[in-house]
């Protein structure tokens, strides 16, 4: 059944294309000269500007291309790839883009389906585009005078009778995270059960990672259609370590040891993709969509202790290499019905692999080295899956539109697990009906209500099928072949209300009933002898793994304003602030009570924005703060939380006086925040179990000050 699936894909869509593009009543049109303010070099630049808007970050791990198409149009098309479409609008010079449109009503004239509120990037004519080479340039300066930096350059050219933009991205990435910058400072304190601490350990980490990103897009137009193709290559390398001395009773006391951890990593992935379209007659129209992606990678990470002497008191070593992929073919045809309906049709064919080899080596004080690699760490696992796809955008009246949606989904995982005594083989088929619908009323020219009812299925990480050790802890994560895609019935609301030309206020709700939610989970691990007799909580040789614990539920508030500030006396400012609150509840497995979900980050977020562009003496500034909630991770004999503590505080100012240059002077995470969190380890489940070891980590990764300087030629 999938393979046929697979095949009817091809077929279909080997006479598809896609819709043209036609502007839409329920749009708010912005112009280049609305942009001109913000001194934008690429579409990037611009789409950030908009008034109440927030692109939706997509990645590989999205679940096929249907999901991954995310809110951001060009000329009325989804790019067919699914690279984060922030890097494919940075290759679209600000100089060739005539207009942006935010749409707010499902239209059968864009490809939005799914989606009610989209930004529709309008660019120029292949033949009138202007062909500059943009160029960034990033300089940071980091604590401990550590410097990285990064280039990027794009330029569009005339060829093979379309256009070819080629793109280039290099230098160091830009880390972050708890102990993840290029020089981080970080502490432990480690407690009993009473409370009383017994050693404290003070280090630092060291992080880099350098990448290479070539890139290409080609357009080209035909009397019968058009053809977009897209690729990519990615190749990084990254290093890093760290040393953390260690003192009892805490680090005012006696020097006890040393510990220390490194880390070596490459990595390679390249894409390919593209779609090919053809017009009929009518409004009729029709796509085939490709995309390809291989990768491979392999890492060293060691960790090893040391006497206050410096005498050598063990180490673990983990190698690892995993080669992964991703195929899909997907055709979809519109097709107008009368003059309130446009029904559209897909159905998509996808496969994916992921083949990881992971081992570990324990070497004693004496020199003993042992295997200790554990059970599910040789595997690989591939899913086959199709989806068929049929819905309508239905004009009830000109101010109410409503899109029901129907999706199909058939796919089968299959893994072998390479023990021993020989491989195990797990294969399991499933099929999931994804029905939905959504809803846009404007009940005037300023107001909005959407509403929105859908099923969704979410794409599991292979990754999770592959058991790894945690060097310094010695805990272990397994891998589960029993693992099942999350699905989730989404209801959502929003409102929005335009004013002041581009003022924007808006409100939203969700609630989330989700089957299957995916956690962490006891395991008897692929080989172990089965005891019927012992819950596996009890099982001293069981792993913690990611699972599915039952239903749970997720809800959220939220709000927005975007504020024009010149009727308040500032000239050029504007005001941005978003909030939102959220809480998931499940049943815990381990002791039968309600929890939140395992890392899941909740509670308040918020952010606020103040930027004031002063055009005449052409120069901007301006301040973001914002605060989130924390996450806490739940095992058999352990809780983990972590969050960044305080208000983070980020300060830019910029300027286009010189030379024609944009240049940007930034100062982020002014107030150096910390990340904190708290490691409680139990001597039992956590059912039964008492706290036995309380471990608090610190981590600053300390203010950074950046400059930008962008320019054209």
């Amino acid at each position: 059944m999938l393979r046929k699936l697979a095949v009817g894909s091809a077929i279909l869509g080997s006479v598809f294309v896609a819709p043209a593009y036609a502007q839409t009543p329920s749009s708010n049109v912005f112009t280049a000269d609305y942009f001109a303010r913000f001194n934008p070099r690429t579409a990037d630049d611009m789409v950030r500007q908009l008034p109440g808007f927030q692109v939706e970050r997509t990645d590989g791990d999205i679940r096929g291309f249907g999901g991954a198409g995310g809110n951001v149009l060009i000329n009325g098309e989804r790019p067919s790839t699914k690279q984060e479409i922030n890097d494919v609008l940075r290759r679209i010079p600000a100089s060739n883009v005539l207009r942006i449109e935010i749409v707010t009503s499902a239209s059968g004239d864009l490809d939005m389906r799914g989606q009610t509120k989209i930004a529709n990037v309008i660019v120029q004519d292949i033949e009138a585009q202007r062909t500059p080479v943009n160029w960034e340039f990033f300089l940071r300066l980091h604590q401990r005078d550590a410097i990285t930096s990064q280039l990027r350059a794009s330029t569009t050219m005339k060829a093979f009778g379309g256009n070819l933009t080629l793109d280039f991205t290099g230098g160091q990435r830009r880390l972050g995270g708890p102990g993840n910058g290029p020089r981080d400072f970080g502490a432990r304190e480690f407690f009993d059960a009473d409370g009383v601490q017994f050693e404290g350990q003070s280090g630092i980490y060291h992080n880099e990672s350098i990448a290479v990103e070539p890139a290409f897009a080609f357009e080209r137009d035909f009397s019968w259609g058009a053809l977009r193709l897209n690729g990519e290559w990615d190749g990084c390398c990254g290093d890093g370590d760290s040393y953390f001395t260690r003192f009892a009773p805490d680090v005012f006391g006696d020097l006890i040891g040393v510990q220390t951890s490194g880390y070596e990593s490459d990595s390679s992935t390249w894409t390919f993709g593209g779609d090919v379209e053809r017009s009929f007659g009518n409004g009729a129209s029709a796509k085939l969509i490709v995309l390809n992606e291989r990768g491979d990678s392999s890492s060293d990470n060691t960790f090893a202790i040391f006497d206050a002497a410096g005498a050598f008191g063990g180490s673990r070593l983990s190698e690892s290499e995993s080669e992964d992929g991703e195929t899909i073919v997907r055709g979809q045809i519109n097709m107008p019905l009368g003059q309130n309906h446009s029904l559209g049709f897909a159905l998509e064919g996808a496969y994916n692999f992921l083949d990881s080899t992971r081992t570990v080596a324990d070497t004693s004080a004496a020199g003993i080295v042992r295997d200790t690699t554990p059970a599910g760490s040789d595997t690989i696992v591939e899913e086959f899956r199709g989806e068929l796809e049929i819905s309508d955008i239905w004009s009830v009246s000109p101010r109410l539109t409503i899109e029901p949606l129907i999706k199909f989904e058939v796919s089968q995982i299959r893994q072998e697990i390479r023990i021993d005594t020989g491989p195990v083989k797990v294969e399991r088929d499933f099929s999931y009906p994804k029905p939905g619908i959504s809803a846009t009323w404007r009940p005037n020219e300023t107001e909005q209500v959407r509403l929105s009812y859908v099923r969704d299925v979410a794409q599991l990480d292979f990754g999770d099928f592959v058991s790894s050790v945690d060097l310094r802890t010695d805990f272990v994560t397994g891998g589960n072949a029993q693992l099942e895609p999350e699905q989730t019935w989404a209801a959502s609301a929003e409102y929005e209300r335009q004013f002041w030309g581009a003022g924007v206020f808006g409100l939203r709700a969700g609630y989330d009933q989700i089957e299957q939610v995916q956690d962490l989970v006891c395991i008897i691990p692929a080989g172990a002898a089965p005891d019927p007799t012992t819950p596996c909580v009890q099982r001293a040789d069981t792993f913690d793994a990611p699972g599915n614990i039952g239903d749970g539920t997720r809800w959220s508030l939220g709000t927005n304003i975007t504020l024009p500030l010149a009727r308040f006396g500032i000239k050029g400012g504007r005001f941005d602030f978003d909030y939102s609150y959220s809480q998931t509840a499940v049943t815990d497995p381990v002791t039968g009570l309600e929890r939140r979900f395992s890392n899941s980050f909740e509670g308040y977020n918020f952010t606020a924005e103040f930027r004031q562009d002063l055009t005449d003496l052409q120069f901007s500034w301006g301040v973001e703060v914002q605060n989130g909630g924390d996450a806490t991770a739940f095992r058999r004999r352990e809780t983990f939380r972590r969050e960044l503590e305080g208000t983070s505080v980020d300060l830019f100012v910029e300027t286009t006086r010189f030379a024609g240059l944009n240049m940007r002077l930034g100062y982020n995470n002014a107030l150096d925040n910390e990340f904190q969190s708290i490691r409680v380890i139990y001597d039992g489940p956590r059912s039964t179990g008492s706290p036995s070891i309380i471990e608090r980590g610190y981590s600053r990764n300390g203010p950074f000050t950046y400059l930008r300087i962008a320019g054209a030629f």
